[in-house]
């Protein structure tokens, strides 16, 4: 992919899907409740995580970088910043119900692929439904939407247990479509 082509919303989730479980299953599950509940261990786990997601969407290491227009991982190709085509806008938010500021970022980036990855009460049936809802509507009502914008949101349990899993959703023309799920914690 690289410099020819963006990475759809389904390879996105796929690459990261499979680079996620494979590095959880390799620890103990003593230890992934002990990552997965330490927010700066977590966020150091996600961001070598995202360098080689990025690796395996066939982009260079010196693409990748952090906290580039205050996005956590941006994706850009090019010789210099003058030239940068911002391909990935990833939005991480590792606490519950704070992702807002978040998607606001990327509700103003022009990129080819938004990517919000937050996370879900697992213990109330209804929240991951509320908070797709949420997400729907705030970008609905943007004055400078445009459909052809492609979008990632990605859900993972907030709660580590059996009751939950990452799910992934694209936006179609302000819809949610749930795409094919992938067992990750388990």
């Amino acid at each position: 992919m690289g410099t020819d082509k963006t990475p759809s919303p389904e390879q996105f989730w796929q690459v990261f899907a499979k680079e996620i479980s494979e590095r959880l299953n390799c620890i103990s599950n003593t230890k992934r409740m002990r990552l997965y509940d330490n927010d700066k261990k977590w966020t150091c786990f996600m961001k070598a995580a995202m360098k080689l997601i990025i690796d395996k969407l066939h982009y260079n290491k010196r693409d990748f970088c952090t906290e580039y227009l205050r996005i956590d991982y941006t994706i850009c190709p090019g010789e210099s910043p003058v030239s940068w085509d911002l391909d990935i806008a990833i939005e991480h938010e590792n606490k519950l119900y704070l992702w807002e500021d978040e998607l606001t970022k990327l509700l103003h980036i022009n990129c080819g692929l938004r990517v919000l990855i937050a996370y879900y009460d697992n213990k109330n049936d209804k929240d991951l439904q509320k908070i797709r809802t949420m997400i729907v509507d705030s970008i609905a009502k943007r004055k400078y939407y445009t459909d052809d914008q492609n979008w990632l949101l990605i859900f993972g349990p907030y709660f580590l247990n059996n009751d939950g899993d990452f799910v992934a959703y694209k936006l179609v023309r302000k819809e949610p479509l749930e795409l094919t799920k992938h067992v990750i914690l388990r």
